[in-house]
């Protein structure tokens, strides 16, 4: 091995082909991850940094992950920062790339894309959103008010609405189409109700 010591601290250690930062012993990590360690008793990090005065266009960092040297496969997947609007359009974004053009994005504003890079709401998907679980379901409130909350979930094959937590105000479509409903059915002034056979 190979140590460059300050004060009698390893600060750099290269060996077996691994590189150590604050560490002599880098390959007693992980062997998947063992190539370059960075430690610190406290709080261990890296930084990619940019000059100031870099075209805001272009400025990003990436983490970039390679199955070869031709093409995108120099890309396939990545970790990117994009300081500027070169990626999707919108400056200070966070993209994770898998398969060259599928992301994972976090924007300036909060907003979460899947599938797409601007995204344009709090969470915006641009195929089919799958909820899996014995009694999947997403709930709909208004800042966490319970007395402003919707429940709606897939219970054994069955849709299932649920106001307030009130198992008697909601309704429910089964499997076979058959709609049930709890509590009074009422139709507004104006309104029309139908019933189909």
């Amino acid at each position: 091995n190979h140590r460059f010591a300050t004060t009698g601290n390893s600060a750099v250690c290269i060996g077996e082909g691994n590189f150590g930062i604050g560490t002599d012993s880098p390959s007693s990590y992980d062997g998947e991850g063992d190539n370059l360690v960075v430690y610190d008793a406290v709080t261990p990090g890296i930084t990619i940094a940019l000059p100031q005065t870099t075209a805001a266009g272009s400025a990003r960092g990436s983490i970039l992950f390679s199955d070869g040297t031709s093409g995108n496969e120099k890309y396939r997947g990545g970790v990117i920062y994009d300081h500027g609007t070169g990626m999707g359009g919108v400056a200070d974004t966070m993209y994770l790339r898998a398969a060259v053009n599928s992301y994972l994005v976090l924007d300036a504003s909060g907003n979460v894309g899947i599938g797409t890079k601007t995204p344009t709401s709090p969470t915006s998907v641009t195929t089919f959103l799958a909820i899996e679980g014995t009694t999947a379901g997403i709930v709909l409130s208004d800042n966490g008010d319970a007395a402003y909350k919707w429940d709606i979930w897939n219970s054994g094959g069955g849709l299932n609405f649920r106001y307030n937590n009130d198992a008697s105000v909601g309704f429910g479509i089964t499997s076979t189409g058959a709609t049930t409903f709890a509590g009074t059915i009422t139709a507004q002034t104006g309104g029309t109700a139908g019933i189909a056979d």
